[in-house]
C-alpha cells in the first residue's frame, strides 16, 4: 500500500512537468512559426491530447487541499503503479509524435496518423488514472 497523498503528488508532479513541457515546446514551435498556416489545426490535436487529463490531475489536488483529511488513504500499489506506467508510456507516445513531427515534417499528418494509437492509450490511462483516484475514496486509512 502507498499514502494516497504521496500517489497523488507523484502522478501530479509527472503529469504537470512532462504534458507541460510538451506544452510548452508546441508554443515555442508555434511562436516561432514552425507550423506556418497549420499552428491552430497543430492545437486543435494536441490540447484534447494533454489538457483533460491535467485537468483531472489538478482538480484533484484542488480537492485534496480545500477538503482536509480526504486522501488521508493507502491505495494498492498494483494501481498506483498501473497508473503511473500507462502515464508514462502515453506522455512517452505523445512526445515521440511530437518530436517525429517536429523532424521530419509536414508536422499535421505524422499527428493526425498517431491519433488512433494515441486515443486508446489515452483511453486505458484516464481509465486507469480515474480508478486510482477513486480507490483513494475507498481505500484503507493511512498512518500519514
Amino acid at each position: 500500500m502507498i499514502p494516497m497523498k504521496t500517489a497523488r503528488q507523484y502522478l501530479a508532479v509527472f503529469w504537470l512537468l512532462a504534458g507541460g513541457g510538451i506544452l510548452i515546446y508546441v508554443s515555442i514551435q508555434s511562436t516561432e512559426g514552425y507550423y506556418a498556416s497549420k499552428t491552430r489545426d497543430v492545437w486543435e490535436w494536441l490540447i484534447p491530447m494533454v489538457v483533460p487529463t491535467m485537468t483531472l490531475v489538478i482538480g484533484v489536488l484542488v480537492a485534496e487541499v480545500r477538503a482536509p483529511g480526504h486522501g488521508n488513504y493507502s491505495v494498492g500499489k498494483l494501481l498506483y503503479y498501473t497508473a503511473f506506467l500507462l502515464s508514462a508510456a502515453y506522455l512517452c507516445f505523445l512526445l515521440w509524435v511530437v518530436l517525429n513531427a517536429s523532424w521530419y515534417p509536414p508536422s499535421l499528418p505524422v499527428m493526425k496518423r498517431s491519433s488512433f494509437g494515441l486515443g486508446v492509450l489515452q483511453s486505458l490511462t484516464a481509465l486507469a488514472l480515474g480508478a486510482f483516484f477513486v480507490q483513494g475514496d475507498y481505500g484503507q486509512p493511512s498512518d500519514d
